[in-house]
């Protein structure tokens, strides 16, 4: 078993997305992780791939994003 974060590659084999939080307003979204792994590599470890992303929210680039695991709901996704 291989240490380390998720790549898109990972959840993509695992048929999930990638779940988006703005850390400044709050505002969230789900996006699919093959565009993205098309956008940027599916190499890419997913904690990285808000670094790249904007909110549509506030403009903000402070984007947490992790794989959109079977939840809760919105709050426990948020962690």
């Amino acid at each position: 078993m291989r240490g380390g974060p998720a790549t898109l590659a990972d959840i993509i084999d695992q048929r999930l997305d990638v779940f988006c939080w703005c850390n400044r307003c709050g505002h969230w979204a789900v996006l699919p992780a093959e565009g993205l792994a098309r956008q940027m590599g599916p190499a890419m470890a997913v904690p990285r791939v808000g670094a790249r992303l904007v909110c549509s929210g506030c403009s903000s680039r402070d984007v947490s994003t992790r794989p959109d695991w079977p939840s809760g709901g919105v709050v426990s996704r948020h962690g």
